[in-house]
């Protein structure tokens, strides 16, 4: 069984990196009040353990490049498959 949490907003995601220990993280990249770089850098500072999975709508090949030079365990373009995105998520967390 899995303990989740989830944060309506960037600052509530930024609350609870800060102050909770968590095994995976998965991290939209275009937030609304803020870069999920930063919530990224925050996850490897305060977790550096944590796997991270990133889902995005990006398709710019050299900016995911660089996105993943920066640390998530994985990069999902959007749409996705569920059931596969679920297979990542449980590998992950296997690990």
């Amino acid at each position: 069984m899995y303990h989740t949490d989830t944060a309506q907003d960037f600052k509530a995601a930024e609350h609870l990196i800060s102050t909770q220990m968590f095994d995976l993280v998965v991290l939209d990249s275009a937030l609304p009040e803020g870069k999920g770089a930063h919530l990224m850098a925050l996850v490897h500072q305060h977790a550096p353990e944590a796997a991270i999975v990133r889902v995005s709508a990006l398709t710019d090949l050299q900016l995911i490049r660089n996105l993943l030079f920066r640390g998530p365990a994985e990069h999902s373009n959007r749409p996705f498959d569920l059931m596969a995105f679920y297979k990542r998520i449980n590998h992950h967390l296997a690990a």
